[in-house]
């Protein structure tokens, strides 16, 4: 049967190839450096949205994310509009050598040396600033200049994209609508991670709705995940929910906790989580 050349459409058995391909990818696919996690849905998917309120470790958590593909996959694109290369440089070497930030300021040169030479050859790239009309092209010059199999673009966050609409949702769904057709197009090659902030009065509930003008990430994305802070004889905990799976079952909890470099000292944050076992919280 011949169908018009303007219409996009294939027969169900076509590019056979192509999707084998799609399986050893979906079967081997991203994975996030948390085993229970990566268990539970199989590797990183197209888009993932990361709900939460502000300071419940979404960016310490998709920063990590990025790391760890970095490091076992491809460049990561990391947008963030709101801390800037050093900040974002001062978190990850404090996570990529277990140091927590006072342990970096009042370091020797030779542990600045050291994150020097561990940074040299890191595949991360911050921008500060995004282009709408040029987000095609960043991540087809990661894919030429880099030869990698796999790229990673992070958003962080999606509420600081830039505004392309007096209507900040209206604008949110632009770029989400751009996001989407970016993983269309770099299937099983490109993997987007976006934190969201969360609208008040959500924050102690679980539900695809809960982003604060999101736009349609909530049908967008592949994978939702909810991240709330919780506390238990003083110790902090992040309870992770994924509450949308679009390849597996959703209400699946994770427990993480803040990596401390000295366990009695709360402040020695690492920024850096680990996965722990439940505990009643």
């Amino acid at each position: 049967m011949r169908w018009s050349s303007l219409v996009d459409i294939k027969h169900i058995s076509k590019d056979w190839g192509n999707f084998k391909d799609y399986l050893h990818k979906k079967i081997n696919g991203v994975k996030t450096g948390f085993p229970a996690l990566d268990l539970q849905i199989m590797g990183l998917p197209g888009i993932t949205g990361v709900l939460g309120e502000p300071g419940s470790y979404k960016s310490t958590f998709c920063l990590q994310v990025a790391a760890y593909h970095a490091q076992n996959y491809g460049p990561v694109l990391y947008f963030d509009a709101e801390n800037g290369l050093n900040r974002i440089r001062f978190r990850l070497i404090c996570q990529l050598l277990n140091v927590c930030p006072q342990m970096l300021v009042s370091s020797s040169d030779d542990v600045l040396v050291r994150a020097a030479d561990v940074l040299a050859d890191f595949p991360l790239y911050v921008m500060t600033n995004i282009d709408f009309y040029n987000l095609e092209s960043f991540v087809e010059e990661a894919i030429a200049k880099t030869g990698a199999k796999r790229v990673m673009l992070v958003i962080d966050s999606l509420q600081t994209l830039p505004n392309l609409h007096e209507n900040k949702r209206y604008s949110m769904s632009m770029w989400m609508f751009a996001l989407n057709d970016l993983k269309k197009k770099y299937d099983n090659v490109l993997t987007i991670l976006a934190p969201i902030e969360k609208k008040r009065g959500t924050y102690e509930t679980s539900g695809m709705d809960s982003g604060k003008e999101s736009g349609d990430i909530e049908y967008k994305a592949e994978v939702l995940l909810d991240i709330q802070r919780s506390k238990k004889d003083g110790d902090n905990y992040l309870t992770v929910t994924c509450i949308k799976d679009r390849d597996g079952p959703s209400g699946v909890k994770f427990l993480l906790r803040p990596v401390l470099s000295d366990p009695d000292v709360p402040t020695s944050f690492t920024y850096k989580l680990q996965e722990t076992e439940i505990v009643d919280l």
